[in-house]
């Protein structure tokens, strides 16, 4: 039974009674309750259709606004309509408080991040354009200043090339359109296959770069091509900031029953502990002039949290400055039946 009209329709009897009654002198009891009955009965439909259907369909509206599902007023166990409204009403307003701070923390993101793209794309569009320009001007004809411009030349539109495609890894995978392909792999073998990949990058810095793979039970479960990308960005960044005659380790060992952890082990600049959180921000870098002559994106390690958020996993950052870091992630055993 609908509680408004109920209330409105007891006040009603009451009243009606207590007029009639006052009013008659000599009429029968019996008639005055029954005026009061049929006054009562007149209200109580009357505002159940005027008040009670009105505040239900009231409050669907905000319930879908809500998105919470049916919850009609009436299957409330406790107070009338309108407090059950009002309860409902504070409910959506603290909802749309929070949707309105995340809007704005989103918003204030949103500007930093295509801040941070104008930013990196400018530098080596401008670079492009003064490379251009100079051998326009003349320098077109010293084969050597043409050789080393055209290259960098090429240089840039590589690196513009890889920021194209690591903002399209991103977004894929933050939007939740790139799927992560889950399936029994060997992790030994893609961490040999990354070391051989970049044996002749750490040649080039003259830094060693060497593996370690202890025993390991079975196949760890996940998806084999994007680990790989984890384990590569990490390997390249440490051979990046380890500087000549440093050394590059990649280490898989099995730390419980369970599970395997890979850790990356440099001993390049290291990190100070303010920017160990801020690692895997987009475009964040521990030195960005040093960072931009190595090249890179500044998304790498944003890709690595992302992929690893995706295999239930977090990144563990280890680092003392001008010591050396240790980046390591774990990876479960696949069961029997995957």
């Amino acid at each position: 039974m609908s509680r408004i009209p109920s209330k409105i329709a007891a006040v009603c009897f009451v009243s009606v009674l207590v007029i009639v009654l006052a009013s008659s002198r000599g009429t029968l009891v019996f008639e005055s309750l029954a005026s009061a009955f049929l006054a009562s009965g007149i209200v109580y439909f009357a505002s159940a259709k005027l008040v009670s259907d009105r505040l239900q369909k009231a409050d669907g509206l905000i319930a879908e606004i809500q998105d919470t599902g049916p919850d009609p007023l009436f299957e409330a166990e406790r107070g009338d309509e309108i407090d059950q409204l009002m309860e409902r009403i504070n409910s959506v307003n603290d909802s749309v408080k929070d949707n309105l701070s995340t809007l704005r923390r989103m918003e204030s993101y949103r500007k930093d991040f295509l801040g941070d793209i104008s930013h990196e794309l400018k530098t080596p569009i401008f670079a492009v354009r003064g490379f251009a320009e100079t051998l326009i001007d003349g320098a077109v004809d010293d084969p050597e200043v043409r050789i080393s411009f055209l290259e960098k030349i090429i240089q840039n539109a590589d690196r513009l090339g890889s920021l194209a495609e690591d903002l399209n890894a991103i977004t894929s995978i933050e939007t939740g359109e790139l799927k992560m392909e889950m399936t029994p792999f060997n992790i030994g073998s893609t961490v040999k296959d990354v070391v051989s990949q970049l044996e002749p990058m750490a040649a080039g810095e003259n830094v060693k770069l060497s593996f370690k793979i202890g025993p390991v039970e079975r196949p760890v479960f996940g998806d084999p091509v994007r680990i790989h990308q984890v384990i590569r960005n990490l390997a390249e960044n440490a051979i990046k900031y380890t500087g000549s005659g440093g050394f590059t380790e990649i280490v898989v060992r099995q730390i419980e029953a369970s599970s395997v952890r890979v850790s990356v082990i440099d001993s390049g600049i290291g990190i100070s502990p303010e920017n160990i959180v801020r690692i895997t921000e987009r475009f964040f870098r521990v030195e960005r002039s040093r960072a931009r002559g190595l090249g890179g994106t500044g998304l790498g390690l944003a890709i690595v949290k992302h992929i690893l958020a995706a295999h239930d996993q977090k990144l563990k950052v280890e680092s003392s400055v001008g010591v050396g870091s240790t980046f390591a992630f774990d990876l479960t055993f696949a069961s029997a039946s995957e």
